[in-house]
């Protein structure tokens, strides 16, 4: 699926004409779609941990700091961050300002991270071995081979299925335009739902 294709398959959804270009298209029923497959792939993004969407960032040993990776959207649950090196070591988060300057200040044998600023700042600083983290990217479209987040290209490929997309595209162009939604709302649902198990392997 690329898309074009995907939305030719809205557009025939929608009894719209079918369009021979997208992205550099400026015709405004156009640009309209395409905001709208934009909006239901960041949705679709946010929605569950995505196995095809799952990334790792390794950090070096003695790091006190490490830049967020690009393409960064969100840590992963449960275990985001660990020492690299066996036996399995968890770093805790800390979500508050002050929690985190009083660790930073006193290191103790539990290491923790705290996020500010587009960085991940460790306290004690990272051992020999390093470590990993696991995250889930926000770049749900690939372009030429690289993960983006928007279309650059009418040839470019959505990680999602074109069902989903489609759906969630359509039910959002036909909000924009005051046109009945809720029963396409509603097959986005049931197959936002599907597709989270079977990207789980669940029947």
């Amino acid at each position: 699926m690329s898309l074009l294709t995907l939305m030719r398959r809205v557009s025939l959804q929608s009894s719209l004409p079918v369009f021979d270009t997208i992205v550099s298209n400026t015709d405004r029923t156009v640009i309209e779609l395409l905001n709208a497959a934009h909006e239901a792939g960041e949705e679709i993004t946010r929605r569950a941990e995505w196995s095809m969407l799952y990334a790792e960032d390794t950090v070096p040993a003695l790091a006190t700091s490490r830049t967020l990776p690009i393409g960064f959207h969100r840590l992963v649950q449960g275990g985001a961050i660990s020492y690299a090196a066996s036996p399995f070591t968890p770093i805790l988060p800390v979500k508050a300002a002050d929690v985190w300057l009083a660790i930073s200040n006193a290191p103790s044998a539990q290491p923790y991270y705290f996020i500010k600023s587009g960085a991940i700042r460790f306290s004690p600083a990272i051992p020999t071995g390093g470590a990993l983290v696991r995250y889930v990217t926000g770049n749900w479209i690939s372009s030429n081979g690289s993960p983006v987040s928007t279309f650059a290209t009418d040839a470019d490929t959505p990680y999602f299925t074109e069902p989903l997309l489609a759906l969630g595209t359509l039910w959002r162009y036909k909000r924009m335009k005051g046109l009945q939604f809720d029963d396409i709302e509603a097959e986005f649902e049931a197959e936002l739902a599907r597709e989270i198990a079977a990207d789980r392997g669940i029947s």
